[in-house]
């Protein structure tokens, strides 16, 4: 299974929550390759500090943000269960429709906000290009640093839910501290804050994002 966490719009959490989830499907005895896509390398900046915690590196990091990602991915398929795609930020329109040939399904992480979601019609439409090409894409809304009862979450909610063909998960990721500190440590948040509000969060992420792709399967 391909994962790709993909919205051209930066600081919604992208790195974020596909680190966790690529840990979380480790801690699961899953073999996971994470893929950095973003130029800027926020996925490798996490494992140099995993590395220099001397952290055992439960899952593969590599840097690759070229254009032919979808081609070379490939070569990778056949010797993991599953990968992980951090996808790139703002201005790099053609890596993200690579990265999105590439994978089974697009995470769309979106904050809260008016403005944020307006900026990820982007990636919107570059799921529907796609699925001209991958009919069988598969794509989901994940709500990601939200903020505990803001009345502008549940309008988002309502509005991302009309989006067509485009789902939305019913996790959402909540703005916690716990998670900016384990990723500046190199830990996913299962480690940095076990039993945890955040740690329960990204097991009830990677179920649904698991289940999602099951029943996408089974239709």
């Amino acid at each position: 299974m391909i994962y790709g966490f993909l919205n051209q719009k930066g600081g919604v959490g992208k790195t974020t929550g596909s680190i966790n989830v690529s840990m979380e499907l480790a801690r699961r005895g899953r073999k996971v390759l994470h893929i950095d896509a973003d130029p800027q390398e926020s996925s490798m900046d996490w494992a140099r500090a995993r590395a220099d915690a001397e952290h055992p590196l439960l899952i593969n990091v590599i840097h690759y943000a070229r254009n032919t990602l979808h081609r070379d991915i490939a070569g990778h398929v056949d010797h993991y269960d599953d990968i992980v795609v951090d996808g790139p930020g703002r201005g790099d329109d053609a890596l993200t429709r690579s990265a999105m040939l590439a994978v089974d399904m697009v995470v769309i992480p979106i904050t809260p906000s008016g403005l944020d979601t307006w900026a990820s019609s982007q990636v919107i439409d570059s799921v529907q290009l796609t699925r001209e090409y991958k009919p069988d894409l598969v794509a989901a809304f994940l709500i990601s640093r939200r903020i505990s009862n803001a009345l502008i979450t549940r309008d988002i909610k309502r509005g991302l839910a009309e989006v067509p063909q485009v789902r939305l998960l019913n996790t959402s990721i909540t703005q916690r501290v716990a998670y900016a500190e384990s990723m500046t440590v190199g830990q996913a948040i299962y480690e940095y804050a076990p039993g945890s509000a955040a740690d329960d969060e990204i097991v009830s992420l990677t179920n649904e994002l698991e289940h999602q792709w099951a029943d996408s399967a089974h239709r």
